[in-house]
């Protein structure tokens, strides 16, 4: 059996399907930046619950393009569901004087671990 070869037309398509994915991610990221300052102020004037808060608003937000745009492949168009943990509170029984840590959301499908 011989090996499929790759066809001209199809790299070029790979290649022009990336640059567009590629300059519609760092489009976002231009824009989320400004905007999440904006979130910050807001949330810092109005106060509102951490489940209404606009910095959360703008992380499912920034979650929902990611998913869109799908850069690298990692995400499945028959998803229908997205499960999403936000920062957890780490309960500290140990040491009651000690403020409460954060965990992180659970690394996505594909993430390099650090």
């Amino acid at each position: 059996m011989t090996a499929k070869k790759v066809r001209f037309r199809t790299a070029l398509r790979h290649l022009l399907r990336f640059q567009l994915k590629l300059a519609l991610d760092a489009l976002r990221d231009l824009l989320m930046s400004p905007i999440s300052v904006i979130c910050f102020q807001l949330d810092m004037l109005l106060r509102p619950d951490e489940a209404q808060s606009y910095r959360r608003a703008m992380i499912m937000f920034g979650r929902k393009t990611d998913r869109w745009i799908n850069l690298f492949g990692e995400h499945r168009r028959d998803e229908e569901t997205v499960q999403v943990v936000e920062e957890v509170p780490v309960v500290q029984a140990e040491e009651p004087g000690k403020q409460q840590g954060f965990v992180r959301h659970p690394p996505h499908v594909g993430d390099i671990p650090t």
